[in-house]
Order: structure tokens, then sequence, then C-alpha cells
């Protein structure tokens, strides 16, 4: 493990923007496979560093506090915890 601190001056925080600024020679990106992989076949992205892929990210769900949670959404959220335990 090699700790890595990084600094930059474009911050985004959705993958189409993060794209964007990819494919327009902004910088590098990590990106999930799903949203890479035709770009990297139509040879407009280079996957770099595969040995260091991770396909894991955060999940969150809210819902309002002030609110009952409906039994759907409590069994939702029970499946999507169960699929990432």
């Amino acid at each position: 493990t090699v700790p890595l601190h990084v600094a930059g001056r474009l911050m985004v925080d959705d993958t189409g923007s993060l794209l964007g600024a990819c494919l327009s020679g902004a910088g590098i990106a990590q990106l999930l496979e799903l949203y890479a992989r035709d770009l990297i076949a139509q040879k407009r992205l280079v996957h770099l560093l595969p040995e260091w892929s991770d396909e894991t990210f955060p999940l969150y769900a809210y819902h309002h506090a002030s609110h009952l949670m409906s039994a759907k959404v409590r069994a939702f959220l029970d499946f999507v915890r169960e699929l990432a335990s």
C-alpha cells in the first residue's frame, strides 16, 4: 500500500461531467467499468492501472426523518443491505 494525496482544480459530483472532463483531456478518472467499457473499446479512453481496479462504491439511501418508512421502502433497503453484505 502506498498512500497518495492528490489535489486538483476540478471537482465534479456526477459521472457525466467526470467523463466529459476526461474525454476533453482534463486528466484521469476513476470510473466504474460499466461507464468506461464502450469508450475503452472505441479507443477514446485507456484503462490505466488495471491491477488497482476497484468496483466498489458507496451507496446512500435517504428518507425524510419525520415520515414513517413504508413497508416497500423498508423491504427495498433490506434487500440492498443484503446485497452489500
